[in-house]
């Protein structure tokens, strides 16, 4: 644990008993997700053998931020890095509110130098964070040597389907129809097996990497679901 500087953030590992807390700021978060979440990262963790923890900020006794690292062995120890079925891995933030941009400002640095300098002490041969878009500013991991670069994704509000449904090109709605027409439907149910076997053939014909091997990618997904945190669903 870190001891409260001149900002009073205090960083520490989390415990079990802070888990539910955690989840409730991953639910409020701009930054939240399934990614960050214990019940996620066992289950990646039960089929790829890796090591998982989550250092949490305390700003004045309330969580207020954290970092879930996600571990793999290498020669040189521990690295901490992303990979597939596990997008995002950078900084979750859920910080009381300002009056003034600049209070909100030096309050999310002071935050995000406190976890950086706890990571930065525990010993891991590197890391790699990939951070949400909605965190925008990581000065304090830039003024400590960080490398930065850029990836892109295409985020897809759902909560309006009928407004998304009009910014589709309109020859994909055209493809869509047809599809309905058909008789093409949606079905969920939990025959990994007929997901694994798409993903193998995309791989043979694409080169597009493998997320796990069939045996561990069923533990991962039986786990997943059973924590609530995954579905599948199929296109019939």
């Amino acid at each position: 644990a870190s001891g409260p500087g001149d900002s009073g953030v205090l960083t520490r590992e989390l415990l079990d008993t802070d888990f539910d807390a955690w989840r409730a700021l991953l639910q409020r978060s701009e930054q939240g997700g399934p990614y960050a979440s214990p019940g996620y990262l066992d289950a990646l963790c039960a089929a790829t053998g890796a090591s998982w923890r989550i250092v949490g900020a305390f700003l004045h006794g309330h969580l207020v931020g954290g970092l879930a690292l996600y571990a793999t062995p290498t020669r040189w120890g521990p690295a901490a890095t992303n990979r597939t079925l596990l997008y995002y891995n950078g900084p979750v933030l859920d910080l009381p509110p300002k009056k003034f941009h600049s209070d909100r400002v030096a309050q999310q640095v002071a935050v995000l130098a406190a976890l950086e300098a706890h990571v930065a002490r525990l010993g891991y041969a590197s890391v790699r964070l990939h951070c949400d878009g909605s965190l925008r500013d990581l000065r304090p991991f830039l003024d400590q040597g960080w490398d930065a670069g850029l990836s892109y994704t295409y985020v897809v509000p759902i909560a309006d389907l009928a407004a998304q449904w009009e910014r589709v090109d309109p020859n994909l709605q055209r493809l869509i129809r047809r599809c309905t027409r058909e008789g093409v439907t949606y079905r969920e149910d939990d025959d990994v097996g007929a997901l694994y076997r798409l993903h193998l053939q995309t791989h043979q014909r694409r080169g597009a990497p493998l997320y796990l091997p069939e045996a561990p990618f069923r533990r991962y997904f039986e786990r997943a679901c059973a924590a609530g945190l995954a579905r599948l669903g199929h296109a019939v």
